[in-house]
């Protein structure tokens, strides 16, 4: 695949950056364009954007039947944004924001027929405060609060009718303050 100049955009196939500790050059000089990578079947499996070398902007990849597999932002080579992804079919299967690479921030996630599964919020990594379950016809299956990825508090439990099945008592994690709001 020959570059071209696009919308003062450059598109290179990939495979003709040199990575020097992860940062992509092209004859030479530091990356800024599109890096593409294509399917044995021609179709694109991947396009990264690139400045200075790292990725930075969008980057997508495919499935082989040409949909989305994810969609996330870029900022000098680390996940800052919404990271999306799809099922085979093109619905949602997560959206999730990341600020330098870690989750952080409101987290869906859904079935294949575009029902939400669950939600809830990430601090670093961690599930922290209230988080929600879903049955596949959108029923709550469980609702409670995190704490650094562990239970906290009290948690319901419903049956696919809505009907409440149990309450847990999950106590709070020791020798924690707990953030404002608790």
């Amino acid at each position: 695949m020959t570059p071209c100049l696009v919308a003062s955009e450059i598109f290179v196939d990939i495979t003709k950056l040199e990575d020097h500790n992860d940062t992509m050059y092209y004859e030479s000089k530091l990356f800024d364009g599109v890096a593409i990578m294509k399917m044995a079947n021609g179709k694109i499996l991947l396009e990264t954007t690139y400045k200075n070398g790292l990725p930075n902007g969008k980057e997508i990849i495919y499935f082989s039947n040409g949909n989305k597999r994810s969609e996330s932002m870029m900022h000098n080579g680390k996940y800052n944004g919404e990271v999306i992804h799809y099922f085979e079919n093109g619905n949602i299967k997560s959206s999730e924001i990341y600020v330098e690479d870690y989750k952080n921030g409101l987290s869906i996630y859904y079935y294949s027929d575009g029902i939400k599964k669950s939600e809830g919020i990430y601090l670093d990594c961690k599930e922290e405060g209230l988080w929600t379950e879903y049955y596949s016809n959108g029923q709550k299956k469980s609702e409670g609060s995190y704490l650094e990825a562990q239970k906290i508090g009290e948690w319901n439990y419903w049956d696919e009718n809505g009907n409440l099945l149990k309450t847990k008592d999950f106590g709070l994690k020791k020798n924690v303050l707990l953030p404002v709001g608790y």
